[in-house]
């Protein structure tokens, strides 16, 4: 039985502290007194995680009540252009598509930009981390900035575009650089270090720094943003952000303590960051996110994604987070595939080793699912404002899944958008999907080449007065398999 993503056997320790943990979960659950986790503080707070944990659970809970609909929600302009991707890069280089939608609420057909080609390292080839899926681009857009991590003669650059003017630019990056978002004519970079500790002479920390590069000015140096140190190489790293307006979520994904960094980004000027204590997860990491603002700007709801894999199964599940004046704080809750938390989940599916393998790939037996009749992994996330909204969920060859906001469901609708449904992006009220239609292939397997299909569709959903599916098809020039945020 394997029990790491990259199909490592556990070691003696690893079983240990497995069996450990599911011991003091059950426990807990018997109503004895315990705490899992490290007394991690938020950025500014005095009162320890445990003691915000006890307050957040009598005044101000973690995660909507889970029989309520989300409050009002607030809703972004859609972009006038979305940028797609080949992450497979079988050619050496990843390549690119520029696509004009401002028009779609009109009728008017998407237009297609010039597509480009860039050499852009993955997330796994830049941190060397082997919990990396590959295809993970360092990439990020927002019309006309576009910018990549590179790599020339051994040293590491960004690559900035304008893909209005045409103008290139490169700039030397020194740290391992983990994470791209660009907004406005700011770029955020996250990157990751091992640095010796202030507070401990002699020993090693890691430092997790956010960077801005103006995009306004690129001649100008990086200037660091703000920076959080965590005792020991631990491989800590922002592995993707999120934005919703000004609000901007930088996730750390990997290894307790799980955090995220946030901060608002208004008229070009940052304020100051803080730190989110996210729930812990056994054996997991998470992998996508959405910030989904209530009107008055004060308060969200922070949707992840998280995979996980024990002894029994492998598991991903929806998981949402109450934001409540700006703050955030899951004291000491775990997400535990053996006591799940009901409060936390809004939609989990699990499959069991059979065949013996570590990726959800379609090829483990479900044991559990939202819909359809094969596991594979959740590759986007997006939010149909209909009535009511409901989270999607790009599910491979299933198709999209549309989970609805409330307490965990037992299934999702699925929506056939004639193919296999690689990612999903919020639009307005309704979503953009890409689409595979002639692929027969249960899911992609990371790290293992695969024919191209030719060519991808950009499926355009939204929903009439009577609720019913409006299903729009633009066939692309080529495989595209991400959207580049």
């Amino acid at each position: 039985m394997r029990f790491h993503r990259d199909g490592r056997e556990p070691t003696a320790g690893e079983r240990l502290r497995h069996a450990a943990l599911v011991v003091a979960l059950g426990a807990c659950a018997l109503g004895v007194q315990c705490r899992c986790g490290d007394d991690v503080r938020p950025a500014g707070s005095g009162t320890s995680a445990a003691s915000a944990s006890a307050a957040a659970s009598s005044t101000a809970p973690v995660t909507e009540a889970p029989s309520s609909e989300p409050l009002t929600i607030a809703t972004d302009t859609p972009p006038a252009w979305i940028l797609v991707a080949d992450s497979t890069r079988v050619s050496g280089a990843a390549s690119y598509l520029p696509i004009q939608v401002g028009a779609l609420a009109d009728g008017t057909p998407p237009h297609l930009g010039d597509s480009f080609s860039v050499a852009t390292l993955s997330k796994e080839e830049a941190t060397h981390a082997p919990n990396r899926p590959v295809g993970e681009l360092l990439a990020a857009y927002e019309y006309p900035r576009f910018a990549a991590v590179t790599e020339s003669t051994g040293k590491r650059m960004l690559e900035l575009r304008d893909l209005a003017d045409g103008s290139r630019l490169e700039i030397p990056i020194g740290d391992a650089p983990t994470a791209l978002h660009v907004h406005r004519d700011e770029l955020l970079v996250a990157t990751s270090a091992i640095e010796w500790s202030a507070a401990r002479p002699g020993t090693r920390a890691q430092a997790v720094k956010l960077h801005t590069v103006s995009l306004a000015s690129p001649g100008e140096a990086p200037r660091e943003l703000c920076r959080f140190v965590e005792e020991g190489p631990l491989r800590k790293s922002i592995d993707f952000f999120v934005r919703s307006g000004d609000w901007v979520v930088a996730v750390d994904d990997v290894r307790a303590p799980y955090s995220a960094i946030y901060f608002r980004a208004a008229a070009g000027a940052a304020e100051p960051c803080r730190k989110w204590k996210l729930p812990e997860l056994v054996n997991g990491h998470y992998t996508h996110g959405l910030v989904v603002r209530h009107a008055g700007d004060r308060d969200a709801a922070l949707l992840l994604i998280a995979e996980y894999g024990v002894f029994t199964h492998l598991g991903q599940v929806l998981l949402a987070l109450s934001v409540r004046d700006e703050a955030l704080d899951a004291g000491d809750r775990y997400v535990s595939p053996e006591w799940p938390d009901p409060e936390l989940t809004l939609g989990e599916e699990k499959g069991d080793y059979d065949p013996p393998g570590p990726e959800l790939d379609g090829r483990s037996r479900p044991l559990e699912l939202l819909g359809g009749k094969a596991f594979t992994r959740w590759t986007g996330l997006g939010l149909a404002l209909g009535a009511p909204p409901r989270i999607a969920l790009a599910a491979g060859v299933r198709g999209l899944l549309l989970v609805p906001w409330g307490p965990k469901p037992r299934r999702a609708e699925l929506i056939d958008v004639g193919g296999a449904c690689l990612d999903v992006l919020s639009f307005g009220k309704g979503l953009l999907a890409l689409v595979d239609p002639a692929s027969q292939r249960v899911a992609e397997r990371p790290g293992r080449p695969q024919p191209k299909p030719s060519p991808t569709t950009l499926v355009t959903l939204s929903w009439d007065a009577a609720g019913r599916a409006v299903v729009e098809r633009t066939t692309l020039p080529g495989y595209f398999n991400r959207f580049v945020q």
